[in-house]
């Protein structure tokens, strides 16, 4: 969470989503909010907070309802989350192909991923990870300040 807190200053045409089984706008919440008030809200807000998720049908949502607004050759999407999915896995194919195809770049975030011994077994992970130009770990401060560096080299790029 502190992340996504630090995300907010990244400038006004950021927005931030998080998903459980479905998808949940936060952008005006952490932008009003002070961080712990922000999260009590937070947490009220999403469905199924801490029950699963259902990657593709949240990706799904995105691309339907925001897609057209915030997709373009400029966007870089950030994705962090394990990678395990209750859903539909062609769903996961499908949408992470769109994404690929209209964003600038994709960086999925894995917490799991510091772990020496970690390997994308799961199938989202796998289903996902073809379109994935930036796969990183997020298990620790360090490992956010090389998210961080390599947000800013890819940001300027774009």
């Amino acid at each position: 969470m502190p992340f996504i807190m630090g995300l907010k200053g990244v400038g006004p045409r950021a927005e931030i989503f998080v998903f459980s089984t479905s998808l949940t706008p936060i952008t005006p919440t952490l932008r009003r909010y002070p961080t712990e008030k922000a999260l009590e809200i937070i947490s009220r807000q999403v469905p199924d907070w801490s029950g699963g998720t259902r990657i593709g049908y949240s990706l799904h949502q995105f691309n339907e309802r925001h897609g057209l607004r915030l997709l373009n050759k400029r966007t870089v999407v950030v994705i962090m989350s394990d990678g395990w999915d209750l859903g539909a896995k062609e769903l996961l194919r499908r949408e992470m192909e769109n994404l690929a195809r209209k964003a600038y770049s994709i960086i999925w975030l894995n917490p799991l991923a510091g772990d020496p011994d970690y390997k994308p077994l799961c199938k989202g992970m796998q289903t996902a990870l073809p379109y994935v130009n930036y796969f990183m770990p997020a298990n620790s401060l360090e490992s956010l300040k090389g998210v961080g560096r390599m947000l800013s080299r890819v940001m300027a790029g774009a």
